[in-house]
């Protein structure tokens, strides 16, 4: 008996440290609790309606939440919220199956419709009630019914029935909120208990009068296994069948202290109750509180009016002042540093099962029992880095190193900035250091304590990563920039060998240098690389995420692959594409120093800006690996309150057109989903040449568009979906289709115009060539007449001179043979017929023929006219005029004539007497006129 009892004795202490051990590992290990799921706030300044929000709905068509807000209904589509201006507070909103919306207030009850902007215009339906008690009622309640749509105040219920058709329901008493629970209508009255209202019908559901005769009635909820669940003034009861019962006592102490006003089933095993005092409670499946949100873990406002659980899982909480959303779908939980006493965390690390964070305030360890944070003592100021190495925390700081071990701190080194650390595979009893200006190695002393050992010399300059490869050799990555590989001497005093690698995306400042695969990688401005032993240099891929961008890497577990972008975007690979992961939500990572760490069973911690993001890795992964519905554009905005402005949902397919005048606009667009916060990324058709960068500006804006057809294409880092979204800029009144006919038949007519002036032109231009042709040609007529007048001249001058000298060798002739017939009429009379022979060549007509032909050539037929225009010119006359033209004398004339002198005048008085010329007229000038 005394052996079994030492038996228990030696055993009993190992057994209880087993235990111990057991349950302090299982809670140090349950990291994720330090934190809460992420919450959302909207202030006021934010949706800019008013501060209380009565009651929440979702479409079910285009993922839209609304919220009742005392200023209007209130619309927010992930990314955009709109306001829309009602005169009375709205105290419930429903978004039935259909997509309608209904709005309820103080005598007002209607429906609210899209314009032809896509801006939600309301439509009253309160002219079909008739029933005076309606206008002073306020509408608390709309839920949809197999009827149609019932909407009810405490007094009254009416139903707005599928025919269009308002119906007033009799109910037995003054009632609370109708509900919708396993497709039964089920409402609790202020004073008589539980009815189930069905065709028009209210049944008392039995025993619920008796068990709630002292309560007073706040929600009520679907439950788990089937049952439903009853909120009331003291807490929350569940019925099964006919058997009601408390849900968990130790909750409905809280909720009768705190007020239960509202609750929401957000799955089977989590529950939220809303309270007047203490925010949001979360439960599990049997009513044990697991999250308590309020202000002081960044719940906006602590009264709670309203809840919704979306499509998404998210909780909705309308406050008396703001709106709050509770991403409880993210497998990520958050610890914000909200007093700032922690500041920015640059690691983390799991150590004798307590959590530590290193920040730029110092080392902190959390403390379970409080739920805080504490500062290490002696570590105050920048902390870098965090390694346990051989069961001793090792830690990099501004001022130093410092190791704790058996709860004692102790700074080992002076030398400031450890900024990297690396144990070395090879030699488990040294482990390697870079800080601001060199290489330091550190050793184990003879308690197996870690010291430093030496400065390396051959190096001096910063190091801000290091590793070990596979043979022992070690990377570098300068501060200043540039990437080496470093093989040290034997006794590790000094770098033995040194191969820098240069170029821009080895010197970069924003260089990263990472280990994977059993390959060395470097991400630079250049693209991603890995080392190719055999050929001894840097290798360009695009086999990794992120490979083309500037983006930090982390390896865990040599299976998962991390990077994240200068976007903040993060990116997991295991192999083949590779996926965007968007737990951070608006966080942000430490820039430039961004870190990433495995605590331990795959807790996967994310170093933050303001605390620090963690969660179990594998169900991260899980749960975030469902398919993003890709972002759409919903609205264009060209000015404040412009009627232009276009808004439209989801399911826009409708080409949009925009004119020419409003060229210069914004695109709007959301990101579907209202558990992650997106970032967007477009380019525009003829605009831009490549994607714009990832941003979370829910909107771009174009200036200027030129006439003609778009395609915008619009992506998120949350899917690999593009959006494509088509308008078109119509052209300007001036290039209107019209336009452009009256365009064309003014070419026409222009063409015609033209066409017709230049024919005419071509006509006068051929009739001044013709003008000229005939001037040229009369010219040349002319000249050609000059030069025959001027022969003609010449001619008739010869010509006269030959009649001249004719005449006057036939006056010689007819002088001499008169003088000769004178002598021959003086000797005898014998000689008559010489006398007569001499007397016809005297007057001989032939000679008078050849002067006549002779005259006429010179004088142009000059007896034909005189004859012609004085037909009683006689023969005698005629010849007479021909002689007087040549201006003979009358001696002349009378020698020619073979007559007197006296004849002659005589013959001369005759002519003038035909010629009616007075004594005053010279014979002779006339005769030379003709």
């Amino acid at each position: 008996m005394a052996f079994h009892k030492q038996k228990y004795r030696l055993i009993l202490p190992k057994l209880f440290l087993l235990v111990f051990c057991f349950f302090a590992e299982s809670r140090a290990q349950d990291i994720e609790t330090i934190g809460n799921p992420l919450i959302k706030n909207f202030k006021r300044a934010d949706y800019q309606g008013s501060r209380q929000n009565w009651d929440i709905s979702q479409s079910p068509k285009t993922k839209y939440i609304y919220f009742a807000n005392s200023k209007g209904l209130l619309e927010y589509d992930g990314s955009k919220w709109r306001l829309f201006n009602f005169p009375h507070v709205l105290r419930s909103v429903l978004v039935d199956s259909r997509g309608r919306i209904f709005t309820g207030a103080l005598g007002e009850f209607g429906e609210w419709s899209k314009s032809e902007n896509g801006n939600l215009e309301y439509h009253s339906l309160k002219n079909q009630i008739n029933d005076q008690a309606f206008l002073t009622e306020s509408v608390w309640n709309i839920i949809e019914v197999p009827e149609g749509v019932l909407f009810q105040s405490f007094a009254q219920a009416y139903i707005f029935k599928k025919n269009n058709k308002i119906e007033k329901l009799k109910v037995p008493t003054n009632i609370h909120f109708f509900n919708q629970i396993y497709n039964r209508t089920v409402v609790p009255s202020i004073e008589k208990g539980i009815y189930e209202y069905s065709a028009g019908k209210f049944l008392e559901i039995p025993g619920s009068n008796t068990f709630f005769k002292n309560h007073s009635f706040a929600t009520v909820m679907e439950g788990n296994a089937k049952n439903v669940f009853y909120g009331t003034s003291r807490g929350v009861f569940s019925q099964q069948d006919k058997e009601f019962k408390p849900f968990n006592l130790s909750l409905n102490s809280f909720l009768e202290k705190n007020k239960l006003n509202k609750s929401a089933k957000v799955n089977d095993s989590t529950f939220a109750f809303g309270t007047l005092s203490t925010g949001v409670i979360l439960t599990d499946k049997a009513g044990e509180i697991k999250h308590i949100f309020n202000k002081n873990n960044g719940l906006i406002n602590n009264t709670v009016l309203s809840m919704l659980v979306d499509l998404e899982g998210n909780l909705w909480v309308g406050l008396d002042d703001g709106i709050s959303q509770i991403q409880l779908n993210n497998p990520v939980n958050f610890f914000e540093d909200i007093s700032g006493e922690i500041g920015t965390v640059y690691d983390v690390v799991k150590f004798e099962n307590q959590f530590f964070i290193g920040s730029n305030h110092g080392l902190f360890k959390y403390d379970q029992a409080t739920k805080r944070f504490h500062l290490v003592a002696g570590t105050q100021g920048q902390v870098w880095k965090l390694e346990v190495i051989d069961n001793q925390l090792i830690i990099g700081h501004n001022d130093g190193t410092f190791r704790l071990a058996k709860n004692q701190l102790t700074k080992i080194s002076d030398i400031t900035g450890g900024w990297c650390i690396s144990a070395l595979k090879n030699n488990k009893n040294v482990f390697i250091q870079g800080t601001y200006t060199s290489l330091v190695l550190f050793e184990k002393n003879q308690d197996g304590l870690w010291i430093q050992k030496n400065r390396l010399s051959g190096i001096n300059e910063g190091i801000k990563q290091l590793f070990e490869d596979a043979k022992g050799n070690i990377w570098i990555n300068k501060a200043t920039g540039g990437i080496a590989q470093v093989r040290l001497t034997e006794d590790m005093s000094r770098v033995k060998v040194m191969e820098e690698f240069k170029g821009a995306n080895f010197e970069s400042g924003t260089v990263d240098l990472f280990y994977f695969n059993q390959k060395v990688w470097v991400s630079g401005p250049g693209g991603t690389m890995w080392y190719d032993k055999k050929d001894k240099k840097f290798v360009k891929t695009k086999d990794v995420p992120f490979s083309g961008e500037n983006a930090r890497f982390y390896n865990f577990y040599e299976k998962y692959l991390f990077s994240v972008n200068k976007n903040g975007n993060i990116k997991l690979w295991t192999g083949g594409k590779g996926r965007i992961y968007s737990w951070l939500a608006d966080r942000s990572l430490v820039e430039e120093s961004e870190n990433i760490r495995i605590i331990k069973n795959k807790q996967l911690v994310l170093c933050l800006e303001d605390g620090f993001a963690v969660g179990n890795l594998d169900e991260m992964i899980k749960r975030d690996s469902k398919k993003f519905s890709p972002p759409s554009v919903n609205g264009l905005f060209f000015e404040k309150g412009s009627s232009l402005n276009l808004r439209f949902d989801s399911l826009q397919t409708q080409k949009t057109e925009i004119p020419f005048l409003n060229n210069s606009f914004c695109i709007q667009f959301s990101p579907n989903t209202f558990s992650h916060s997106a970032k967007f990324s477009y380019l525009l058709d003829g605009v831009n040449n490549s994607w714009s960068e990832f941003e979370s500006t829910p909107q771009t804006c174009f200036n200027n568009l030129s006439a003609g057809s778009y395609k915008f294409w619009l992506k998120s880092n949350l899917s690999d979906e593009i959006t494509l979204f088509e308008f078109d800029v119509l052209p300007p009144w001036y290039w209107s289709i019209w336009s452009k006919i009256l365009y064309l038949l003014l070419l026409v007519g222009l063409v015609w115009l033209l066409y017709f002036l230049q024919d005419k032109n071509i006509k006068k231009q051929k009739q001044k060539l013709e003008l000229k042709h005939r001037e040229e040609v009369e010219k040349q007529q002319q000249e050609i007449i000059k030069i025959r007048n001027q022969q003609l001249e010449q001619d008739i001058i010869r010509k006269s001179e030959e009649l001249a000298n004719s005449t006057m060798v036939l006056i010689k002739k007819n002088e001499l043979l008169t003088k000769i017939k004178d002598e021959v009429v003086k000797e005898s009379k014998e000689k008559k017929s010489l006398v007569n022979l001499i007397d016809s060549n005297i007057s001989s007509s032939h000679d008078w023929k050849v002067f006549e032909s002779n005259f006429n050539q010179v004088h142009e037929e000059f007896l034909k006219k005189l004859q012609l225009e004085h037909p009683q010119l006689s023969h005698g006359d005629l010849k007479l005029a021909a002689y007087l033209r040549m201006n003979l004398s009358t001696k002349e004339i009378a020698q020619l004539l073979n007559i007197t002198v006296r004849s002659v005048e005589l013959k001369r008085y005759r002519l003038r007497k035909k010629l009616n010329i007075t004594t005053d007229e010279n014979l002779n000038d006339l005769m030379m006129k003709i």
